[in-house]
């Protein structure tokens, strides 16, 4: 296995040799020809339930990306199963994610990998993570079930409910998401 510019492990040994894959180029093309590929959703599901199949391709990323660690790498494998049952392969895929979901289901707080996970999307402006960083558990909940994962569903749901009757959210809630918005109710119905 020299055709490659890092070395190949032995888990994946067969799948190359099966494929006639002696390349860096033979593999690229393996991966990125692969039948399931033209159904991404479809193509990651394999990967997720075929871990020899997940190892040839994160050695495919390792060459894409000039050596340097696949994201996926820094994960067990159960946690790249749940990465890429979820569509996350890269972690310009795990920004798109979290632009759209929130990821603390993705991953817990007590996990080794935690703080390298966040820091990935700490800069991504547009993330929901962001928004509900700012607010208790009790708070978050109760938005997530009224639907709310921004401030301007938030302003929103202020304005139509006036905060009266939306699940989990009593008086010291109401108070602390005045304070987040910086206006009281009077400022949210007069704007």
């Amino acid at each position: 296995m020299s055709g490659f510019r890092f070395p190949a492990p032995e888990a994946i040994w067969p799948i190359l040799l099966k494929n006639n894959i002696r390349t860096e180029q033979d593999l690229i093309d393996y991966v990125e020809k692969h039948p399931l590929r033209y159904d991404m959703g479809e193509y990651y599901g394999f990967l997720w339930r075929e871990l020899t199949e997940r190892r040839v391709f994160l050695f495919y990323q390792l060459h894409l990306n000039n050596g340097k660690k696949p994201f996926l790498k820094h994960f067990n494998p159960s946690r790249q199963r749940n990465f890429l049952d979820k569509g996350i392969v890269y972690e310009e895929s795990l920004k798109a994610y979290a632009r759209i979901n929130i990821t603390t289901h993705l991953m817990d707080k007590g996990n080794p990998q935690y703080d390298y996970f966040k820091s990935i999307i700490a800069e991504e402006p547009d993330a929901i993570d962001h928004f509900f960083s700012n607010f208790s558990e009790r708070i978050k909940n109760g938005l997530r079930q009224a639907g709310v994962e921004s401030r301007e569903e938030l302003i929103e749901l202020v304005r139509r409910t006036g905060l009266v009757g939306v699940h989990q959210i009593g008086k010291k809630s109401k108070d602390e998401i005045l304070a987040y918005l910086g206006m009281d109710l009077e400022e949210l119905f007069t704007n």
